[in-house]
């Protein structure tokens, strides 16, 4: 059997470079000190659970590694808290041709086939259209 020694070398480095301690890692990124332990000791971390929700994912090295993901208090990494965190609500969009109005890109993209994003550009104006058709963001009144 061969072990190979995974180093972190690259994370300590980074957290001495920030001015932090393995303990200020545990409260950013939301990982048990049971992790940042086996880390230390340069064993292989594949499961990391989240201290907000218990949610447990599979993970790598470099995703903890990461420099372009801004981490938070309320995004520590975990997929299930990401997602209950998304951006901007979803737009309404419509096919101009038909008339429909889907209450999102995704559900116009389910039914004619396509990807959401190539709706989005059309109703950015990026695209003039995505599957034949032109579409348009509906506008909401607040009353």
């Amino acid at each position: 059997m061969y072990l190979v020694k995974i180093s972190y070398n690259g994370l300590w480095k980074l957290l001495i470079d920030n001015g932090m301690q393995k303990k200020d890692l545990i409260d950013k990124i939301g990982v048990s000190s049971t992790t940042i332990a086996k880390m230390g000791k340069g064993e292989k971390v594949s499961k990391v659970r989240c201290l907000k929700c218990n949610n447990i994912w599979v993970t790598t090295a470099g995703s903890l590694l990461r420099k372009d993901r801004k981490r938070s208090a309320d995004n520590n990494g975990c997929p299930k808290c990401a997602k209950s965190k998304m951006g901007t609500p979803r737009k309404k969009v419509l096919n101009v041709e038909t008339g429909e109005i889907f209450d999102s890109a995704i559900e116009a993209g389910k039914k004619y086939n396509t990807v959401p994003s190539a709706i989005r550009q059309c109703c950015r104006g990026v695209s003039s259209m995505s599957k034949g058709f032109h579409w348009r963001y509906v506008e909401e009144k607040i009353q």
